[in-house]
């Protein structure tokens, strides 16, 4: 006759459960080492494709988390029975020990979370999106280089210890020039249209909409939107001017401020209320570290989700 399953006591695999938020993790508890580093290893390589597969890879994520739990409550422990409290706890120590290093250099080269700060990127980006991003651009790996209308994330000279995200209008040899707002490069506008007013876009700050206006702006095949603000007398509208004139490193001619080699030129979609690089110049490539891929979460300052930018790609 057959001996009788080993049994698990409730409490184990209550824990099994509620450690599966480490996906793997439960299942150490079980004594079920490989079963364990399976799951780890499904959610280590979801989130590394996570810049290919966008918002469905992050979906798909998710659902590693949930299936990592519903295995560790349904399943039977080793033939052995459980392992001992003291195998549980080395076997946790190694277990995240991997976990940890293996996910903080995926998330330090490959996918990392960002969460947008200011008003800067209005529409494009509110405060309180969060979004992954794709870090392929930046250091150690650079695997491909920053194209004109990529949303990247960087360090700006200004404050190098702090992250800021803008849209590279231009690259190293274009002439950048604004005149009454709108973007020009090497001498010609870029393609651009009306889309109306702002009304009802719960922009910060508020009181903006009254004088704002929304255009398609168009970098290549790319578009996207952006702000400007109406009102007489906005900086914005001539860039460089008698007042603005090109900032230091940049060479400047009839058809506007150059872009030196090892650079790139980033502007604010609320062209308005974006310090950039009409500012403080030219941001060096080797600043760059990420450009925006897609937002997973969007969360209002005054409280409250905004469940229609879930899954929303940044472009």
């Amino acid at each position: 006759m057959s001996s009788a399953a080993p049994r698990v006591s409730r409490w184990r695999r209550l824990w099994a459960v509620v450690l599966s938020i480490s996906p793997g993790a439960g299942h150490v508890l079980l004594g079920r080492w490989w079963r364990g580093a399976v799951w780890l290893g499904v959610l280590l390589g979801m989130q590394a494709l996570l810049p290919l597969l966008g918002f469905p890879g992050f979906v798909l994520m998710l659902g590693v988390f949930v299936g990592a739990a519903v295995d560790a409550a349904r399943l039977p422990p080793r033939a052995r029975g459980v392992p001992k409290v003291g195998w549980v706890l080395l076997g946790l120590v190694c277990f995240w020990t991997v976990s940890g290093v293996v996910g903080l250099t995926t998330r330090r080269m490959l996918a990392e979370p960002f969460r947008v700060p200011s008003a800067s990127m209005q529409p494009t980006l509110y405060i309180g999106d969060q979004f992954y991003t794709d870090k392929t651009v930046g250091s150690p790996l650079r695997w491909r280089t920053v194209e004109r209308g990529d949303v990247i994330v960087f360090e700006a000279p200004p404050q190098p210890e702090q992250q800021f995200v803008m849209r590279a209008v231009a690259l190293a040899g274009d002439a950048v020039r604004v005149r009454s707002g709108r973007l020009h490069l090497g001498g010609r506008p870029v393609e651009w249209k009306p889309l109306g007013g702002c009304e009802g876009l719960g922009l910060a700050p508020e009181g903006m909409d009254e004088s704002c206006r929304r255009y398609e702006e168009t970098l290549g095949e790319r578009p996207h939107e952006m702000l400007l603000n109406e009102d007489p007398g906005s900086w914005s509208f001539n860039f460089p001017s008698e007042r603005v004139r090109c900032p230091r490193g940049m060479e400047e001619r009839e058809d506007g401020c150059v872009v030196p080699a090892g650079h790139v030129f980033v502007l604010g979609d609320n062209r308005d209320n974006a310090l950039d690089s009409r500012v403080w110049g030219p941001l060096p490539l080797e600043n760059v570290t990420a450009v925006a891929r897609f937002i997973h979460f969007s969360w209002m300052p005054e409280g409250g989700v905004r469940w229609e930018r879930l899954g929303t790609r940044v472009r």
